[in-house]
Order: C-alpha cells, then sequence, then structure tokens
C-alpha cells in the first residue's frame, strides 16, 4: 500500500539502534550514545534537500538530460549521507547512477570509481564476516569530499544562469 511505502523509513526506524548500519556516512563519527538526536539528523537531511530544492526552485534553468542526471546523483548520495540509520545498500542507486553520471558529465570520469569502490569496500566487510579493511570513518572521509565537489559543481551550474540573467 502507498501508505506503507511513505512509513518505511519511520517504521524501520524502531528496529535499529544504531545511527548508522554500516553505512560509510556521516554517523560514523558520532557516537551511538547520541542516538537520542537521530530526529536532528532526519531535520538536517531534510533542510539540505530543502536548501538544494529552493535555489533550483529560485534560479529556475532548462532542465536538461545532464542536469537532471547531476541532480538525481547528487540526491542519492546525499540522502544516505546524511540521514540517519542507513544501510550500506542505501547507497547502491548512488552505484548505478554514477556509471550514467560519468558519461553525462566526462570530467567526473572518476565517480564510479569513487562510489563504487566505497560500496565495495563497505560490503567486502560484510560479506567476508567483519574482516577491518578500511575503517568505514575513512570512506566516510572520501563521500564527503565527493559531494562537496559535487556540491560546489551544483553551485557553478546556478550561479553561471544568474550572472547571464544580469548582462
Amino acid at each position: 500500500p502507498f501508505g506503507d511505502l511513505l512509513s518505511v523509513y519511520i517504521n524501520q526506524s524502531f528496529v535499529y539502534s544504531s545511527l548508522s548500519e554500516s553505512a560509510p556516512n556521516l554517523y560514523q563519527w558520532i557516537s551511538d550514545d547520541y542516538y537520542s538526536f537521530y530526529p536532528a539528523g532526519i531535520a538536517l537531511t531534510v533542510g539540505i534537500a530543502s536548501v538544494i530544492a529552493a535555489i533550483a526552485y529560485k534560479i529556475p534553468i532548462e532542465i536538461t538530460t545532464d542536469r537532471l542526471i547531476f541532480l538525481s546523483f547528487l540526491s542519492v548520495l546525499i540522502t544516505p549521507y546524511f540521514l540517519p540509520k542507513m544501510h550500506d545498500r542505501y547507497f547502491f542507486p548512488a552505484d548505478v547512477i554514477a556509471i550514467v553520471f560519468a558519461f553525462y558529465w566526462p570530467r567526473y570520469w572518476y565517480a564510479p570509481i569513487v562510489v563504487g569502490l566505497t560500496s565495495l569496500v563497505t560490503y567486502v566487510r560484510f560479506l567476508a564476516g567483519g574482516m577491518v579493511t578500511l575503517p568505514l570513518s575513512w570512506l566516510a572521509v572520501v563521500l564527503l569530499i565527493f559531494i562537496g565537489v559535487l556540491g560546489r559543481q551544483f553551485f557553478r551550474i546556478f550561479r553561471e544562469r544568474r550572472i547571464r540573467d544580469r548582462a
């Protein structure tokens, strides 16, 4: 049912008791002692998504295929990175879209490598029974840097439009 689809995250949030379920995200640096603050993480994620949506709405640009893929890729990276209680598997859409993204944005040819290797290392940790390959906090740093690179490009796209509109 549609209602179940809308409430999956909320319903599952009562099942798990840690801020990150083996996901290389922001919550690798926050102790589960602060578990009660997970609503703040939800607010942070909604805030970031709202800022992106507001900027995209305020400075309307033509939504081309490459821009749509860019925004899709950015959103599937931001959501599991900043949302608490995420599992490693929630980065799978980013793994897939990263490949398409690299074809439309060739200057980011390394996107599927960064995102894919991050996921691969995370999955190997699980599949090898907890064998330590790289700390998840290091992988979280890699993803945060990459999200920053994409964020900078996002602001460039909209700044270019604003400069052209003033001329």
